[in-house]
């Protein structure tokens, strides 16, 4: 079998084993796929018992790949797409991190820097796909500032467009009412 740990010690490492219950020296190998963690460097021995007891071989080092946020690029962006109480908005993920990604939106604020934890946010799903949308429901004759976000299965860490948008809302078209002949 082979064990793995984040020290040079196989007594401290974790077992992961291959059933190799033959008298043949036959070669073994194996995946690793669950309880490693993101940039982390380990210990690898391969072993083998028999009546006599355990034999470790010299521990093999591998580096796990970093798990990083998505980053996010907004793109086709034109003032002409913002109203007086909305705005046209695209982006797409150019980096996933190296994970799935399991969210994907925009946030706005009067703030320059939104976060997707605010009310004013908006989820588009998941995925790698670009996306767009037109948030509405803004104040008009205000400065907003939009970025897009995503987040991926493996880090807690938001990934956020950068710099934000930043427009500022006109004026809505005065109600005329109606108007009788």
């Amino acid at each position: 079998g082979f064990k793995w740990s984040i020290y040079d010690d196989p007594q401290r490492a974790t077992d992961f084993t291959v059933d190799k219950s033959n008298d043949k020296a036959e070669p073994f190998s194996t995946t690793i796929t669950e309880g490693l963690l993101p940039d982390t460097h380990y210990y690898v021995w391969a072993y083998a018992t028999n009546e006599v007891g355990t034999t470790f071989a010299s521990p093999a080092h591998l580096n796990t790949l970093k798990i990083l946020a998505p980053s996010i690029v907004t793109e086709n962006w034109d003032e002409h797409t913002v109203t007086g109480n909305s705005a046209q908005v695209s982006a797409r993920i150019i980096d996933d991190g190296g994970a799935t990604v399991t969210a994907k939106g925009f946030c706005w604020s009067t703030n320059p820097d939104p976060l997707a934890t605010l009310t004013t946010h908006i989820e588009m799903g998941s995925g790698n796909a670009p996306f767009s949308t037109t948030i509405t429901g803004l104040l008009p004759k205000t400065r907003y500032y939009v970025r897009a976000y995503a987040k991926n299965d493996k880090v807690a860490e938001i990934g956020y467009s950068s710099p934000a948008i930043e427009f500022t809302t006109g004026a809505l078209p005065p109600d005329v009412g109606q108007v009788s002949f």
